[in-house]
């Protein structure tokens, strides 16, 4: 549990394209506060309480999102053969410690179907778990596709659309067990965010800093670069105007079935309250709902295979196959 000597730990938690990189950068704006943005080590490897990580895991980790550099760490600093746990800890509080932070943690948008296994490792944990619109995320994934590799990759707009389940599903879970959760609209972020900042702070224990509302000054330095980051960058707090729809009817009559099936299945939740629009007259029939959920399972599973064989691979592999000049080196054991 945090002691008197340890900042709290915090995970924020949403889907892809739901606001986190927003939520992160007015959070990180708080002097109390002091969140990674994206590190995910455990998107790489195995999410196991007792994995212990192999001596060159902060090289494969800077090959894999490049969260040694973004946050100025030295890997010389960071714990060798140490169960995952405590190198993510690691990394937490050496960002933490530069601001003298209370609050530690990060922004994980890749752990949005894997919360009760972060719960289980980090059991002092608690979760600040944001919520867009399903639809709007999917929107965003595929605009933010057409410059971004990832966003562009197959599958990526069923695990979005589907992952959103998957996380109210693990908040369901994290609530049985008695885990401190807070949760939040998008849209009212947006449209009242120092009332939604203010709840936050409450949350976590610290006191309101009108610095947050001011994201001109945000340090940006840990984001990757990206046009679907370019709103963050034009420091303000906005609504978006009407713009052309990118989805395909099909793909909005499905979004149709499924919020009738979803609002009534978890009736009054933040969940539900994402789900703007109107509904079908029925929801997804069995054969549907098999399929979808198949594939939603098959694209999570190739993800996870990529991910091991990232992971395996050799370093000296990658860099040639990257035409990388050079990959940081791992602390030796």
């Amino acid at each position: 549990m945090t002691t008197p000597n340890q900042p709290k730990l915090l995970f924020v938690v949403g889907v892809w394209r739901s606001g986190t990189s927003l939520l992160h950068a007015m959070l990180n704006q708080h002097p109390q506060i002091g969140l990674m943005f994206e590190a995910e080590p455990f998107g790489l490897f195995p999410m196991k309480k007792d994995y212990v990580f192999p001596a060159d895991w902060t090289a494969r980790l800077e090959f894999f999102n490049q969260a040694i550099s973004r946050h100025r760490l030295d890997p010389a600093s960071l714990p060798v053969k140490a169960m995952g746990r405590e190198c993510l800890l690691a990394m937490f509080r050496t960002v933490a410690a530069r601001k003298q932070a209370t609050v530690m943690g990060g922004k994980s948008p890749t752990y949005h179907a894997w919360l009760p296994k972060i719960a289980q490792i980090y059991p002092e944990a608690e979760f600040i778990i944001i919520w867009r619109d399903p639809l709007d995320n999917c929107r965003s994934v595929v605009r933010a596709g057409k410059k971004n590799r990832f966003f562009g990759a197959r599958g990526i707009m069923k695990r979005a659309y589907f992952g959103a389940e998957q996380m109210h599903r693990g908040v369901l879970q994290l609530r049985a067990e008695g885990r401190r959760v807070h949760e939040i609209l998008y849209s009212e972020l947006v449209a009242s965010p120092e009332m939604e900042l203010r709840k936050i702070c409450d949350f976590v224990g610290v006191d309101f800093d009108p610095k947050m509302l001011d994201l001109h000054t945000v340090d940006l330095s840990m984001v990757p670069a990206g046009e679907h980051h370019s709103p963050l960058r034009a420091g303000s707090v906005q609504k978006r105007q009407p713009r052309a729809e990118v989805l395909p009817m099909a793909f909005i009559e499905k979004h149709m079935r499924y919020a009738k099936l979803w609002r009534e299945r978890y009736a009054d939740s933040f969940f539900a309250r994402t789900l703007n629009g109107d509904s079908a007259l029925t929801g997804p029939g069995i054969l549907e709902r098999g399929s979808d959920a198949t594939l939603y399972w098959w694209w999570r599973v190739w993800s996870r295979f990529k991910n091991k064989v990232i992971r395996r691979t050799p370093l000296v592999y990658w860099q040639k196959m990257r035409g990388e000049k050079s990959v940081p080196a791992a602390r030796n054991a």
